[in-house]
């Protein structure tokens, strides 16, 4: 190659590092500007990534929460809170917190950030590329249409149909988010040795690698690709390497332990709903499954038709001599390539560096999902790209080979932007989208129970038989499968038919004694048939847990009130006030059960359990509640205050709620409010009878 020069850094930093050839465009690797035209062309690249990921991805924001966005984003306590930070992913659950704070559970919030997420990872992607190709290695043949080439690899990877299993899928931002700063990280790393000042860049490359690794465990990845880059590209020996820029890897390196350590704990344990795979499946095992998931994966890359949301389980009878083939074909070729073509080789180690903490290291409990692909296409893009441009390199004319190669782009941009705008449509119909799902994998016995909940959750009753059969269909590919019959009860309760919906729940539970939503849901059929007592146990267990679940300190919350209820008519007061002041506590606005302990309080005949200044203190939080207009809760608060000896507001009180039962025409209620008046006037307080023995 031609022209080089060494660029000598403040501090040594860089000093004796290649940086390329002497054109135009890579003067701006010196730390001087760039030319006014060249400028202008990349705003204009960039500009046109920014014009195409926006047509394409635009009809994304109209889609909704599907799959593992109900357990994650739905139903997640963790993202009701902005500080302190989670655990597991802190910046990825972070920004669906600030989500959640800015706009609730409106998935178009959330959708807005995903693309603004792709469109950055996008624009980094551009410059990745452009900075490489005007590189030492590789400088001499990419000076003039280093831009070009890297719009076209920006272009086609940006509009990708794969792209929607992280920017539409919402919960998939992890991802992104990670791709994102890998890239950043890169991008940085490379700008660093070229720069006058190397080290402000090479602090912003480490502090993207920790933002990723805080993303998602993907991001582990990150150091060992900017070191091969930086060996292939930048330096001329992996001696000079480590001693110019030692420090620098090793802060990358030591950034590792912000995404190891929490999967050191998971694998310590049961996987802990994180995805993790039952450790019943060994490591040889799961890579055997990764080949064909590799394959499936390059497939998809180039000819994505058949892509599917939930793959589900891979079995080993699937993975086929032909994925063995390219698998162990690809990791012999950039075995191969980086010794022999290091440009080449590194497009390998992207790919598999990047999939291999989902592909190998960790055994995960889906073996395929196509949002790991995310970041690792832009390798199989970039080869096409080349590939093609070597192609046509052989053309005749400089006006002809540019012409044929925008016009390959054009086509494949539109072909494959047309393909994202066809499946981001799907994401926003949940009942379309799974049984796309069955379409490609009709024995995902998951599936097929998302497609029963999808129908249910449209709230149209003539689809109860089509969601029945789904679910049904789903025990018969997975007979131990417990959702399926918790599906099951929800179609029977919607039916009304109690006593199979209990049965459902019944075998749900003995399947899957863990499974939360079996536990409450079993609850709250038998409180629908009064069976408090029954309901309790499940209910303790559902929050138990997941203890940050709404719905399920609710059901709870609700076998509390009615066992409070059934220990009262028991003629155990003391048991229902304990009962009563629990469900209080599950569900602090509940007007009956404020209502209900205040009576309570203020009128059992045991004077060990009375209490005339809790008793007003409920009664006026219920009354509060229903804005004064309640004769039964102006009752009870009269009784209170009779207790506490204020028989003046108990006389004011209890006219009042004469007043209302008389103007409502529950003369009987007036009736029993007046005989309690005259005990008022005459300054004694009311005593509830005695339930009979």
């Amino acid at each position: 190659m031609h022209g080089r020069r060494p660029c000598h850094l403040p501090g040594g930093a860089g000093r004796g590092y290649d940086t390329g050839v002497n054109s135009p465009a890579d003067k701006v690797h010196d730390g001087l500007p760039a030319p006014p035209r060249e400028t202008v062309r990349t705003l204009i690249a960039a500009a046109l990534v920014v014009a195409a990921v926006l047509a394409v991805h635009a009809n994304s924001l109209g889609g909704t929460f599907v799959f593992d966005d109900d357990h994650n984003i739905v139903h997640n306590p963790l993202i009701r809170r902005l500080w302190p930070p989670v655990r597991h992913r802190p910046v990825a659950n972070l920004s669906l917190a600030v989500n959640y704070a800015v706009g609730g559970l409106a998935p178009r919030g959330y959708h807005m950030v995903n693309l603004a997420v792709h469109l950055a990872a996008a624009l980094a992607l551009l410059g990745v590329v452009r900075r490489t190709l005007l590189s030492r290695r590789l400088g001499g043949r990419f000076a003039r249409s280093a831009l070009p080439t890297a719009l076209a690899v920006a272009l086609i990877w940006a509009v990708h149909p794969l792209q929607t299993a992280s920017v539409t899928y919402v919960v998939q931002r992890a991802e992104a988010l990670a791709g994102l700063f890998i890239l950043l990280t890169l991008y940085f790393a490379i700008r660093g040795p070229t720069a006058k000042r190397s080290w402000p860049w090479l602090a912003a490359a480490v502090a993207a690698c920790a933002l990723g690794m805080g993303s998602k465990e993907v991001a582990a990845a990150a150091p060992l690709v900017v070191l091969v880059h930086d060996r292939t590209f930048v330096a001329a020996s992996w001696r000079e390497l480590l001693r110019r820029r030692w420090a620098f890897h090793a802060a990358l390196a030591a950034t590792w332990l912000i995404a190891v350590l929490p999967v050191v704990s998971i694998v310590a344990g049961d996987g802990g709903g994180t995805g993790v795979a039952p450790k019943t499946i060994s490591r040889p095992e799961y890579l055997h499954l990764q080949c064909h998931a590799v394959a499936t994966y390059v497939r998809l890359a180039v000819w994505p038709v058949g892509q599917c949301l939930d793959y589900g389980p891979v079995h080993a009878d699937e993975v086929g001599p032909v994925d063995l083939a390219w698998t162990v074909g690809l990791l012999l070729a950039t075995a191969a390539a980086l010794w022999r073509r290091p440009a080449a080789g590194f497009l390998g180690v992207w790919f598999f560096a990047i999939l291999a903490p989902s592909s190998g290291l960790v055994p995960l409990a889906d073996p395929v999902f196509e949002h790991r692909m995310y970041l690792p296409l832009a390798a199989v893009v970039a080869a096409a790209v080349l590939g093609f441009r070597a192609v046509i390199g052989r053309l005749p004319g400089a006006a002809a080979r540019a012409g044929v190669g925008a016009a390959i782009v054009l086509a494949a941009v539109g072909l494959l932007g047309w393909r994202t705008v066809r499946r981001n449509a799907l994401f926003a119909d949940p009942v379309a989208l799974y049984r796309d799902v069955i379409a490609v994998r009709p024995t995902n016995a998951r599936a097929r129970a998302n497609l029963g909940f999808a129908l249910l959750d449209t709230g149209d009753n003539s689809l109860l038989g089509e969601a029945r059969d789904s679910f049904a269909q789903a025990l018969h590919y997975q007979p131990t499968y417990a959702r399926a019959h918790v599906g099951l009860a929800d179609v029977a309760m919607r039916r009304g038919d109690l006593p199979r919906a209990e049965k459902h729940l019944r075998e749900a539970v003995a399947l899957d004694p863990r499974a939360a939503d079996a536990h409450n849901n079993l609850g709250a059929v038998l409180l629908e048939q009064k069976r408090p007592a029954e309901a309790l146990p499940h209910c303790r267990e559902a929050v138990r847990l997941k203890p940050g679940v709404p719905v399920f300190r609710r059901t709870l919350g609700k076998a509390r009130f009615q066992l409070g209820l059934a220990r009262l008519a028991q003629g155990r007061p003391a048991d229902a006030v304990e009962q009563l002041r629990a469900a209080l506590k599950l569900r602090p606005n509940h007007v009956q059960a404020a209502n209900s302990l205040a009576w309570v309080l203020a009128t059992s005949p045991r004077g060990g359990v009375r209490n005339g200044p809790e008793a007003i203190r409920l009664a006026r939080q219920a009354d509060a509640a229903e804005g004064g207009r309640n004769p039964v809760i102006l009752d009870t608060l009269a009784a209170a205050y009779a207790e506490a000896g204020r028989f003046g507001e108990a006389v004011a009180t209890i006219r009042r709620a004469i007043a209302l039962a008389t103007d409502a025409g529950r003369s009987e209620d007036a009736h029993r409010y007046e005989v309690r008046l005259r005990l008022y006037e005459a300054g004694k307080p009311y005593r509830d009878a005695p339930p009979a023995p």
